[in-house]
């Protein structure tokens, strides 16, 4: 990860992103002007680089990860319940909506923020052009206007 300190309280990021089915699209994005963040998270150790569950991460103009946090991933869509034989089944629930509300630091040298999710299917919108193409491993990379 990144050797930047960050020193708290600083600028602030907030990105509301809205997943219908496969289609990402950016609700909101505002800057705060003071705020005090959640650490940077490491992956736990042992764990590759896929990494299953979701995170998002904060990158640098050369692809240095600055700001990372991991949690359970809101893209999850799968649906357990028990079939008239008794067995337990899972179903991938379609229809699905998920907001994902993600805060990060407002530094100068942030250029975009990129999200995992080991449930869906890659996926990579750049904001400047608005193309949609598939990308190994990113689900959605916004490029921050500085």
């Amino acid at each position: 990860m990144g050797a930047i300190k960050i020193s708290y309280p600083c600028r602030v990021r907030r990105l509301l992103v809205r997943v219908v089915d496969s289609n990402w699209e950016i609700v909101r994005d505002t800057r705060i002007s003071s705020k005090t963040l959640a650490k940077s998270q490491e992956f736990p150790a042992g764990s590759s680089s896929r990494y299953l569950g979701f995170c998002f991460e904060v990158l640098d103009a050369n692809g240095q990860v600055l700001y990372r946090r991991i949690g359970n991933d809101p893209l999850n869509r799968i649906t357990e319940y028990v079939d008239d034989g008794g067995v337990l089944r899972c179903t991938h629930a379609s229809g699905h909506e998920a907001l994902i509300d993600v805060l990060f630091p407002d530094l100068p040298q942030v250029e975009a923020v990129r999200f995992f999710s080991s449930t869906e299917a890659p996926l990579e919108i750049d904001r400047q052009t608005d193309s949609i193409r598939n990308q190994p491993n990113a689900k959605l990379i916004v490029k921050t206007n500085k």
